[in-house]
């Protein structure tokens, strides 16, 4: 029978899968002094499955697969598995679905209403396919330099009602955009042109952090 340790790495840095990781991390809770200078490390991928896994154990009451099921994104017999991360592209294509229609609605309910003229004449050159590439590089350029949108966006998410489940739900919003910047960082190869939000170190931190606050319940 092949023994835990013959998994263990022989460099002290060893980026491994997920189950490799846990035997590695179980060893070291129980030898810290014969194991400390391994230091495992997720690949990118089984960090994101594992990331897909706690966001499922933080939300799978809330009756989100069944918004999922009910929306005609994945059959009922597969969104376990998916939000679970199983099923990988079916996961994400799942979270980043429901992370759309959330955003779509915080932004329907709270920025349009807003919005100035002059930003909505802009927005609908943008929609209008049958305008010039020359007039939609405008409308772009006009809207990155609106100072009042940006102030808008930047104040989207605190003038949100504080309540229990804002909370919860600004949650889901924030540990989902987390993922999704790892995979697109991942996905382009190159964390200095990953245009996100955060910063990479960041989102690092922020996808550890969940994953392994949610991995004790």
């Amino acid at each position: 029978m092949t023994s835990w340790t013959s998994c263990l790495p022989s460099s002290p840095l060893s980026a491994c899968p997920h189950p490799v990781y846990v035997l590695i991390t179980l060893l070291k809770a129980e030898n810290p002094n014969k194991y400390r200078d391994i230091v495992p490390f997720l690949r990118p991928f089984h960090a994101q499955c594992v990331r897909m896994s706690a966001i499922y154990k933080r939300y799978k009451g809330s009756e989100l697969g069944d918004v999922i099921v009910a929306g005609g994104v994945i059959a009922e017999g597969s969104v376990d598995r998916a939000l679970k991360g199983k099923h990988y592209k079916r996961g994400l294509r799942c979270l980043s679905l429901m992370y759309e229609a959330l955003l779509s609605q915080l932004v329907k309910g709270r920025l349009v209403p807003n919005l100035a003229d002059e930003t909505r004449e802009n927005l609908e050159i943008l929609r209008d396919t049958s305008l010039s590439k020359e007039s939609h590089a405008a409308a772009h350029v006009a809207l990155e330099d609106d100072a009042d949108l940006e102030s808008l966006i930047t104040n989207l998410f605190t003038q949100v009602e504080a309540s229990d489940m804002a909370d919860y739900w600004r949650d889901f919003l924030s540990m989902t955009d987390v993922l999704m910047q790892n995979v697109h960082a991942v996905h382009i190869c190159n964390w200095d042109e990953c245009h996100a939000r955060r910063s990479p170190g960041r989102t690092r931190r922020e996808l550890l952090t969940w994953s392994g606050a949610l991995s004790r319940q």
